[in-house]
C-alpha cells in the first residue's frame, strides 16, 4: 500500500472516521485538521485529474462547524461528508479497495 493511499483511506473511511474521531481516545485517534493537510500534500503527488481538482478544491474551502462536534462533523456535516466522498472516489480511481483496507487495517 502506497502511503497517499493510507492517507486518502483515513479521509474516505467512515468507519476510520467514527473510531478515531468520534470514539477517539488519548493512545488511538485522528486530528480532522491534519487529516485534510495530509490529504492535500498526498493530491500534490497525483495526475491532476479533474476528481484531483475538485478534491484540492473543496479541501482548501472546508471550514469546520461552529461549535466544533465530532460526531455531527462525521456523520451530518455535509462539507465533511463531501470530502469523504470524493476521496473514496479518488481512491476507486487508483484502484484502491477502501473496503479491503478497512478490513485489515481497522
Amino acid at each position: 500500500m502506497k502511503r497517499n493511499e493510507k492517507i486518502l483511506a483515513r479521509l474516505a473511511s467512515v468507519l476510520a472516521q467514527e473510531k478515531y474521531i468520534v470514539k477517539a481516545n488519548e493512545n488511538e485517534y485522528y486530528v480532522p485538521e491534519e487529516l485534510l493537510e495530509e490529504a492535500l500534500v498526498a493530491l500534490e503527488a497525483e495526475e491532476n485529474t479533474k476528481l484531483v481538482d475538485k478534491l484540492k478544491k473543496q479541501i482548501k474551502a472546508f471550514e469546520f462547524p461552529e461549535p466544533f462536534d465530532a460526531r455531527n462533523l462525521v456523520f451530518n456535516y455535509e462539507p465533511w461528508i463531501t470530502i469523504r466522498n470524493l476521496s473514496h472516489e479518488q481512491l476507486n480511481a487508483m484502484g484502491f479497495s477502501l473496503s479491503n483496507w478497512e478490513a485489515s487495517d481497522l
